[in-house]
């Protein structure tokens, strides 16, 4: 059986596409920047982009560094700017996902749960 892990990504993926759910490997980290020069560097998007959208760490070494939310961002740079400074700043192989219409600590299992309901 798939973990919950695997069903939330597919869940982003598959459901909110692009536009709503990003995986992105960091260049470098701060206690409270992710930047990908890889995944977020963009001419075509605004400065902002993904403000109000949450960052989730799966792999972070506490839960409490696991979702913040994106306060800014800059497009020339793939800069992320996080709302809460987080302890774990270790990023070494570990892909940052981007959520848009909801916060995946909080909401996604809430989400997932009506779906299974739902489809009986």
């Amino acid at each position: 059986m798939a973990s919950i892990e695997t069903i939330s990504r597919r869940l982003g993926r598959d459901l909110f596409g692009r536009d709503g759910y990003l995986l992105v490997t960091p260049s470098s980290y701060t206690a409270t920047t992710i930047v990908s020069t890889a995944d977020l560097v963009s001419t075509a998007l605004n400065n902002d982009y993904y403000r109000g959208r949450y960052s989730m760490r799966r792999d972070a070494a506490t839960a409490a560094d696991r979702v913040r939310k994106i306060t800014s961002s800059t497009a020339s740079s793939g800069t992320l700017t996080v709302e809460r400074s987080q302890a774990d700043t270790v990023i070494t192989g570990e892909d940052v996902e981007i959520w848009r219409y909801l916060d995946p600590d909080a909401d996604l299992l809430q989400v997932i749960t009506v779906a299974l309901r739902r489809a009986k």
